[in-house]
């Protein structure tokens, strides 16, 4: 029993300061990111931004910088053309000015395109930064990384941005269409929300009729959002038991996949339902499936490499648009 007692100490002392340590690493997001030219005959990128105080505090106070880096996304783009680069710098790497902003510059070859110098004219740069903090404790050697600031964009603009090349000759329809509102339009990449998907079913209810969706006010406990007022008013989304609507969530694939079925038999009553069933041996839920075979049915919803359709994932912003797209070009 006193072995026993006298070993119990020491696991809790042993785990005690790592646990401590992982959870205190809590910096916060940089601001006030940057992009321009370096100064001299340098081509490439000055990226600056100022750290969150929350980092400043832990830097001082708790490890000096130590194991702290951080991660660099540059996105560009040309046309159809897209290049993303990522790089890592730690703490000691970058410049500290007077201004309290952090620093760096990254040439043509760190940026690992095929571009011989900067071409604003022609190409879009941008930039996000976020912490990244080296952990060693009774778990082993791994990372702790926050969320990417808001990004900064140089160069020709385009309506949207963090798009795939993949994606974009369809992006361009969803964009005249309205259905890449400024909600989403700065990370097409992001993964939607609940909120988000709603406001982009509001605009194919009001693209395809021509008619303004009603508002409604109180429709949830935890959002006054209008769009969210108007999807819900049209009866193409339902919130939770509660009452609540958690706009902030993200949504799954055959949840999308319902809400668009909701969206087109109130825009064409007397539409088509008919689908070819399928055992796609996924755990799509009763209340979806109908939906989700319509969609694949109708070439809406597809597949990925595999042939899997995934419906318990969720989806980004641009994987969002061009199902809404195709929806509304399917049946306009």
């Amino acid at each position: 029993m006193r072995k026993t007692l006298i070993l119990l100490i020491i696991m809790i002392l042993i785990l005690q300061p790592f646990h401590v340590e992982a959870v205190g690493f809590e910096p916060g997001t940089p601001r006030a990111v940057s992009i321009g030219l370096p100064a001299g005959d340098t081509q490439g990128l000055n990226l600056s931004w100022i750290n969150d105080p929350l980092l400043e505090e832990y830097i001082n106070n708790s490890y000096q910088g130590s194991g702290l880096s951080y991660h660099v996304n540059i996105y560009i783009r040309k046309g159809t053309k897209i290049h993303i680069k990522d790089l890592y710098y730690s703490y000691d790497q970058l410049q500290k000015g007077s201004d309290s902003r952090i620093s760096v510059t990254v040439t043509l070859d760190e940026l690992g395109s095929d571009e011989t110098k900067i071409d604003f004219m022609s190409t879009s740069y941008s930039a996000r930064v976020r912490y990244i903090q080296a952990m060693n404790d009774i778990l082993g050697s791994y990372y702790l990384a926050d969320s990417f600031s808001a990004s900064a964009s140089l160069g020709l603009i385009y309506p949207y941005n963090y798009a795939s090349s993949w994606a974009i000759e369809e992006l361009d329809k969803a964009m005249e269409y309205g259905f890449i509102t400024p909600r989403i339009s700065t990370n097409m990449r992001d993964i939607i929300s609940r909120e988000e998907f709603s406001e982009m079913m509001v605009s194919l209810y009001e693209s395809a009729t021509g008619i303004e969706a009603e508002y409604s006010e109180a429709t949830f406990t935890d959002t006054d959002d209008p769009q969210i007022s108007k999807a819900a008013s049209l009866g193409i989304i339902t919130g939770y038991d509660d009452g609540t609507f958690r706009p902030a969530n993200p949504i799954s694939r055959q949840d999308i996949a319902l809400i668009i079925f909701r969206t087109l038999k109130l825009i064409i009553p007397e539409i088509n339902s008919y689908y070819q069933p399928r055992d796609t041996g996924e755990q799509i839920q009763p209340y979806a499936y109908d939906a989700v075979m319509f969609l694949v049915h109708n070439g809406i919803m597809k597949g990925d490499a595999k042939g899997a359709l995934n419906p318990l994932d969720h989806t980004t912003r641009e994987q969002a648009a061009l199902l809404t797209l195709r929806a509304y070009e399917q049946f306009k």
